[in-house]
């Protein structure tokens, strides 16, 4: 489970663009680096009381 919000204004990146294409990538890996020592919930007991967190 997560949540998306719109925090940073941009734009859609083009894939032909090679650029664009290593920005992607980077920003890929930055994200996987940084989620590495999120926990995670057990989806059966989190789905009764998801609406007490948030």
């Amino acid at each position: 489970m997560y949540v998306v919000l719109d925090c940073v204004e941009g734009r859609e990146a083009l894939y032909q663009n090679p650029l664009d294409l290593k920005n992607v990538a980077m920003a890929l890996a930055k994200f996987h680096e940084a989620s590495k020592d999120i926990g995670y919930y057990d989806k059966k007991a989190w789905l009764a009381k998801w609406w007490k967190d948030y």
